[in-house]
């Protein structure tokens, strides 16, 4: 969902000539479906899957509409990517939704965004989910939309009611969520209502599954009313506490009791369950801090495990040696002391662009039959490949980017040769095997069923995969040469199938209450159990010894591995689930309709004042683009009366394609730049506007085209026309009175990962060129080419050491007139805003990050929090000059620096929301052989990250 503060956070973050990196590998053409409460937008030619989409909503707005005792009174835009990976570059949002977002709602426009990813089940439930979303919105903001004090801060609902009820009213109450409940109060970690309510959780999947049986307490303990009204209770009362009083007439605590009373009556009958930690845990990802464990593959000797994990912020590969004092099971619920495993990691995602995502919801990891390869998938340049490790060289050796799709499941065949695969294509899922000798791709399964988890039989001949239908989910043998098919199994969700020999199979299933592992004997159809966990498992894989599993496990996953050996067989766990039939609707003849851009407005802000000294001022700044987010624009005016001041800024971009374009004109006028509530920078530039500048006037317009090389190395060129006066006091600089006409050009690379904090790890490299040329005779001219570098290093993700590098020169005639300045509080900390300045100059910094406080609480004049205060330590070091045999780094007389400029200093930084940062530093200069008492350090002021 885009809240408020995603918002928010969005507006203050980025400026306009800050661009955000997400390529648009794919661009798509939109069609339009409209419906009696929707607009189905689809990409073009697929109109099955917006005939499906549209009958989908229809159903569930009448079930929603009667459950939630509410009608929206607008039509609704849904947009439908035709797989994950296209749905990643959504342009309706600034960011990436990345890959674990199954779809989001966005608040001010109600629009519905969500990938189909083959399984039209899970597509359903999506999609009913997020249309629940827009119910709430429009309970809770009316049809105005836009932005509203209901969802931001103490007085926004709590995310376990906004999405336990989403999924409570989309899908009723199913084994995902009595598993995942069950296994949280059997290891004492489940939060209660207070708890979740604050964000005192470990992950927040637990505002889902733990929000939907809380939803579901509400429904069986006070009536299914109950819920909608809780929802409407928050639109009312600005605190959560009087909103549960106004509709239970009790207080928070009191209904946490009864809610914890509930769950025990639900878990307790399961505590002789066979515990996860009954099993040899492999991981712990409550102390080794990696949470995400999943995926693990057993190397066919037993020597090794690869799986899935995150470490560091990053989601990684792991190899892992296993050696033999490992394979004991234990029973110890503390901390055991080991030596530290043998491991590599294998590829990490994110910061390289060859790996930029390992596919963390679909992958699986297979060694091939010699145990020399490992196989999985990653995505690279807005396409899966297919990767091929050498365990032997420690390195990967070949990648296939086979022509399809949203690649799921790799598995290697028993010959050594054969990969197999499910793939999305033209929005339809089915089985591939590729040869890793030829790179020859063949399509094994062509229906309209979503197949996965493809395992070939030991002589090569059938091939197991699991077929689903609308909820159904049948595993189904075929044979390869005849193309004969036959059902073995279709009670409950069926996942990774594989085989244990030519007459027997494993797979998971949840037919019996939880998601556990069986063993089927193909002659006789027999199914005995192999786990018995009281929470299930996520996935499995053998090597014939050994079963790898994935568990939930104290609010994460981790890895357990235990001995392949068919378990005592236990009563079923009875689950109280609760499922909606929806309406039955008539299908319409819905005739579809290009889609046709149509700006709308996403936020408008103004303001005006009067005073005696500055006479009639006003501000003013929209922003307009059309539904699909490819087309963006920017409107900004500031006019100051007395100082015959109109500045103004528009800007255009085009973003449906991998190259993005952008447009625009600006008026600068006077000292005073473009003040913009979206670049925290002008601020900082009206703060410290240089009072040397006597009169400035600059109208520019410019063109610009972006074309990234991959997700983090990009190219970028513009071409600028306008005309530039400016003179100055004290005569600092030779005055400006000329036509300008500059082509630029950069390279730059970023791999930096961000928090809401600020940058936590990776770098930054930009190289920017820029020439002036002569059009008019009147024109200065001059070239300018700088270098800039930053790099961040965090430890224990709380402390970062942030290193950056600047240099650049101005050539040309006029180059005097476009000189660098330093110093201020950006540059040379302790130093005056801009001291020094030079046709050349460079500039070092240091800076050590550390937490101080997490928190401040206020009582008064209302309850409210300051979050993120940090401390910073500091070291600045830079020069410049017009020429270079001026410039004198250090008197050796006076045994002092002279040109080199080198100062240090403390500060504190102070987060005040997400992405808003006030800076404070404290710094002095230093000379090597003096410098200032503490009192007399210069004290600088500023916001947003700068570095």
């Amino acid at each position: 969902m885009k809240n408020l503060l995603v918002i928010f956070w969005a507006v203050f973050t980025f400026s306009l000539e800050a661009r955000v990196s997400k390529p648009v590998w794919q661009g798509i053409g939109w069609s339009v479906l409209p419906t009696a409460h929707y607009n189905i937008h689809y990409p073009t030619g697929q109109d099955e899957l917006a005939r499906t989409a549209a009958l989908y909503a229809e159903q569930a707005y009448y079930h929603l509409s009667k459950r939630m005792d509410h009608n929206i009174a607008h039509v609704v835009s849904i947009f439908v990517y035709p797989s994950a990976e296209r749905f990643q570059e959504t342009n309706i949002l600034g960011t990436s939704p990345g890959e674990g977002t199954g779809g989001f709602t966005e608040q001010m426009r109600r629009r519905v965004v969500l990938p189909f990813t083959g399984d039209y089940a899970e597509f359903r439930h999506v999609l009913i989910h997020e249309i629940v979303h827009t119910f709430q919105y429009d309970i809770l903001l009316g049809s105005s939309g836009g932005f509203s004090f209901p969802f931001s801060g103490s007085m926004a609902p709590p995310l376990w009611l906004i999405e336990g009820s989403a999924e409570y009213f989309s899908t009723g109450y199913d084994i995902a969520a009595d598993s995942y409940v069950r296994e949280a109060m059997l290891s004492g970690t489940m939060p209660t209502l207070r708890e979740m309510s604050s964000g005192r959780v470990s992950n927040g999947y637990v505002f889902y599954k733990g929000g939907q049986v809380a939803v579901k307490f509400i429904a069986d303990t006070y009536g299914e009313s109950f819920v909608t009204e809780l929802i409407r209770s928050f639109g009312r009362n600005n605190h959560p506490e009087a909103a549960i009083r106004s509709v239970f007439g009790i207080s928070l605590e009191e209904l946490d009791e009864q809610f914890m009373v509930y769950l025990k009556k639900r878990t307790l009958p399961h505590v002789t369950a066979t515990l996860p930690e009954e099993s040899f845990l492999l991981t712990r990802h409550d102390t080794d801090k990696s949470w995400f464990n999943h995926h693990a593959a057993i190397s066919p000797d037993g020597k090794y495990i690869a799986y899935l994990s995150i470490r560091k912020f990053y989601p990684v590969v792991v190899l892992r040696e296993l050696s033999d004092d490992l394979q004991k099971k234990e029973y110890n619920y503390e901390k055991v002391k080991k030596k530290k495993p043998k491991e590599t990691i294998v590829a990490r995602s994110y910061i390289a662009s060859h790996s930029y995502s390992l596919n963390l919801v679909d992958n699986r990891l297979s060694f091939s039959p010699d145990g020399k390869w490992l196989l999985f998938s990653t995505q690279t340049t807005g396409a899966d490949e297919l990767v091929l490790y050498s365990i032997a060289d420690k390195k990967i050796k070949k990648r296939f980017r086979p022509a399809v799709e949203a690649i799921a499941d790799p598995n290697f065949g028993k010959d050594g040769n054969t990969i197999v695969f499910a793939a999305m294509k033209k929005s339809q899922q089915d089985i591939y095997s590729l040869s890793k000798e030829t790179g020859e791709l063949k399509q094994i399964t062509d229906t309209k069923d979503s197949e996965r988890y493809p395992c070939l039989s030991p002589d090569g001949t059938t091939i197991l995969y699991v077929s689903g239908n609308d909820g159904t989910y049948i595993l189904v043998e075929k044979v390869l040469e005849t193309g004969e098919t036959r059902e073995l199994f279709s009670s409950g969700k069926i996942s990774d199938p594989c085989y244990a020999s030519s007459d027997s199979l494993y797979f998971i299933s949840d037919f019996n209450g939880a998601a556990n592992a069986y063993a089927y004997t193909i002659s006789t159809g027999t199914i005995e159990p192999l786990t018995t966990f009281a929470a299930g498992i996520q996935t499995l894989s053998h090597n014939g010894k050994s079963i790898a599993a994935t568990l939930q496990r104290n609010q994460g996953y981790d890895i357990a591995l235990f001995p392949a050996a068919v378990t005592q067989e236990r009563e079923p766990i009875a689950v109280d689930s609760l499922s909606w039939d929806l309406p039955v609707i008539e299908p319409e003849t819905f005739a579809a309709k290009p889609y046709f851009p149509m700006p709308y407005f996403e936020y408008v802000l103004m303001g005006a004042q009067y005073s005696n000294y500055s006479g009639f001022g006003s501000y003013g700044q929209s922003a307009l683009s059309d539904y699909s987010g490819n087309h963006r624009m920017t409107i900004f005016t500031y006019i100051i009366s007395a100082a015959e001041i109109y500045n103004f800024h528009i800007d255009y971009g085009y973003l449906r394609h991998r190259t993005n374009f952008y447009g625009g004109i600006y008026q600068k006028n006077n000292a005073f730049g473009l003040f913009t509530i979206s670049s925290l920078q002008s601020i900082n530039d009206i703060l410290y506007y240089p009072a040397f500048i006597s009169s400035s006037n600059e109208i520019m317009g410019y063109a610009t085209a972006e074309y990234p090389l991959t997700h983090h190395w990009s190219l970028s060129g513009s071409l600028a026309v306008g005309r530039l006066d400016e003179e100055y006091y004290y005569e600092r600089r030779p005055p400006i009175h000329a036509h300008l006409q500059i082509a630029k050009a950069a390279f730059v690379h970023n791999n930096v990962l961000y928090s809401a904090w600020g940058p936590l790890d990776g770098w930054h490299l930009g190289a920017v060129t820029e020439q002036s040329f002569p059009l008019t005779g009147k024109d200065a001219i001059y070239h300018r080419s700088s270098l800039d570098m930053r790099t961040y290093f965090t430890w224990g993700v709380r402390y970062t050491l942030a290193l950056r590098g600047f240099y650049g020169a101005v050539l040309g005639p006029q180059q005097n007139s476009f000189p660098f300045e330093l110093g201020g509080y950006n540059t040379l900390r302790g130093f005056p805003y801009m001291a020094v300045q030079g046709t050349q100059a460079f500039l070092m910094s240091a800076e050590f990050r550390y937490p101080f406080l997490d928190a401040l609480l206020f009582g008064f004049p209302a309850p409210w929090m300051m979050p993120g205060f940090s401390l910073v330590n500091f070291v600045d070091a830079g020069g410049a000059a017009f020429e270079w045999d001026t410039f004198r780094g250090y008197n050796e007389s006076e045994k002092r620096l002279q040109n080199f400029l080198l100062s240090y200093g403390m500060g504190m930084r102070i987060m005040l929301a997400p992405g808003f940062m006030i800076k404070i530093d404290w710094a002095t200069p230093w000379d090597l052989r003096s410098s200032l008492p503490m009192h007399l350090w210069q004290g600088t002021f500023s916001l947003g990250y700068q570095f």
